[in-house]
């Protein structure tokens, strides 16, 4: 069996990932495994363990000898990840378009002292499946839902209505979770839904909102979902399809006394806008047939999207580069009302679709153009529509 060594972001033994075992229960896998930053050639596996081990990652093609499969684990200055039960172990060299298997593999570590460690028991999952994206897919489908706060059903309930078996992605645009104040928080409130229904096999993509800046361990948050350029926010290629995925922060100005003088996203803003300036001009961005934007906050030209210090901000900064970028739509949520608005020639060069807090959408992509349902918990469709392909 081949090893391959991995260079992986830094894990963190946060008290926000656990979720500590009760006394005397036996070595397992605890959450997980979910998928995240799924791309042409690689992935990351996300997973914890019930107590402290040295855990690894096995990957073949699907259809493969268990011989073939390659191991992969996470690194750090010279040294494997070990002693933890948090594991996101990233893997580079895939092919795309291509289907694999995986399994993860663990030992628990009873003690670990300078010249002496004593593993315990060894455990294996199931194989699972998943697909690498394809540069050359010219067709895909999403689903996106926001301001679920801590209410897995409902959550379920949309992912349902939106057929997620049969999309390629899930985008959770935000206040999926209230606060962030106890431990293991997003498992119960939707990581864990995601992992029996779809996330195993296909990514999720947290689009946080800004009730998950609010609470002792909000510090933690994007440890769940680490990406490799160390942000929150980022983008996700699928064949010709181009997301951006941005971080709005919080409403109310950083001096409100609500935070205690522990914000400062007015510059986290400036920063991000600067990073949106350089993705609208890479290569990925340019040549991309369909254009999608996920922010919690609409970012817009309606005054009533820009009552509060943070959402007129983040527009006042993005929106005149999203209006000479060739956006096609933007999905957003927060204000828990569902709206839709027509592009306004410019000043807001592209349709903005804002969820409810019992709504969902489904986007089908092809070289036609994106075909938008928008529907509720009770399965009324809210809005269809057609977007014709611009470029």
């Amino acid at each position: 069996m081949k090893i391959k060594l991995l260079v992986a972001a830094a894990l963190l033994s946060l008290s926000f990932y656990a979720n500590p075992a009760l006394a005397g229960d036996e070595y397992s896998f605890d959450h997980g495994p979910y998928l995240q930053e799924v791309g042409n050639k690689g992935v990351s596996f996300l997973f914890t363990t019930t107590e402290k081990g040295f855990s690894w990652v096995e990957v073949k093609k699907q259809g493969a000898p268990d011989s073939d499969a390659k191991v992969y684990y996470s690194r750090r200055d010279g040294l494997k990840e070990a002693n933890n039960t948090f594991n996101a172990i990233r893997v580079h060299d895939l092919e795309p378009g291509t289907a694999y298997q995986y399994r993860l593999c663990s030992k628990e570590i009873t003690t670990f002292q300078p010249y002496k460690v004593v593993y315990g028991k060894e455990i294996q999952s199931p194989w699972y499946d998943f697909k690498t994206f394809s540069p050359r897919i010219d067709k895909c489908s999403l689903f996106a839902a926001s301001d679920i706060h801590d209410d897995p059903g409902k959550l379920k309930k949309l992912l349902e209505l939106g057929d997620y078996g049969s999309c390629d992605a899930m985008f959770l645009v935000g206040d999926i979770t209230s606060y962030c104040t106890s431990a293991g928080q997003p498992y119960k409130s939707y990581i864990d839904l995601c992992v029996n229904m779809f996330a195993k096999e296909k990514p999720f993509i947290l689009v946080r909102g800004n009730h998950e800046t609010r609470g002792a361990l909000a510090r933690d948050y994007s440890g769940y979902v680490p990406q490799e350029s160390g942000n929150i926010y980022g983008t996700q290629t699928i064949g010709d399809t181009f997301v951006i995925f941005l971080d709005c922060g919080e409403d109310k100005p950083d001096t409100h006394p609500v935070y205690a003088g522990l914000t400062d996203f007015d510059h986290y803003r400036t920063e991000q806008a600067e990073w949106l300036k350089g993705v609208l001009q890479s290569p990925d961005f340019k040549k991309a047939r369909h254009r999608i934007v996920m922010s919690h906050f609409p970012i817009s030209e309606i005054e009533q999207y820009n009552k509060e210090h943070g959402m007129n901000d983040i527009s006042s900064k993005m929106l005149n580069m999203l209006n000479k970028a060739g956006i096609d739509l933007m999905i957003a949520g927060h204000t828990h009302r569902y709206d839709f608005h027509e592009p306004v020639r410019g000043k807001r060069n592209y349709p903005l679709l804002v969820g409810s807090n019992h709504s969902g959408a489904r986007l089908d992509i092809d070289r036609s153009g994106i075909k938008m349902r928008a529907f509720d918990t009770d399965g009324k469709t809210l809005i269809e529509k057609k977007f014709p392909t611009k470029r």
